[in-house]
């Protein structure tokens, strides 16, 4: 089976962050700092654009299997991807309190933190883990 491309390396967290410049790195060091305090982990990359915290191990129906994060975000052109373990249907009493936001399958993706209730986030990343 093919290893997976996304997976833990020595990249330099800050450096990835500073890159984005403005409002963009001030919001991903608090979201950073956020998901460090609420899992008790240092961030970690994962591939070239993922923010990992702690780590799990999967297994799918399938049969596969993978080491992956417990949960972590991303910065991407449109805002942030949030990943949380457990499906979002997981976090279904929350979503509606969280503010602008907009969801996949598996993921979250906020465009701009002053448009969420952070304490809520916060809670959802406490869950995950």
């Amino acid at each position: 089976m093919a290893e997976p491309k996304t997976r833990p390396n020595d990249k330099n967290v800050k450096e990835y962050l500073d890159s984005f410049g403005g409002k963009v790195t001030e919001d991903a060091h608090v979201i950073c700092a956020m998901f460090r305090e609420v899992t008790g982990h240092e961030p970690r990359m994962w591939g070239d654009a993922i923010i990992g915290f702690g780590e799990t191990w999967l297994k799918y129906a399938s049969g596969r299997e993978l080491n992956w994060m417990s949960c972590g975000f991303a910065v991407r052109k449109t805002g942030f991807a949030i990943y949380l373990m457990h499906g979002l249907e997981n976090y279904a009493d929350l979503l509606p309190r969280l503010g602008r936001h907009k969801t996949s399958k598996a993921c979250l993706y906020i465009d701009k933190l002053e448009k969420v209730d952070m304490a809520i986030l916060q809670e959802m990343i406490g869950r995950s883990v």
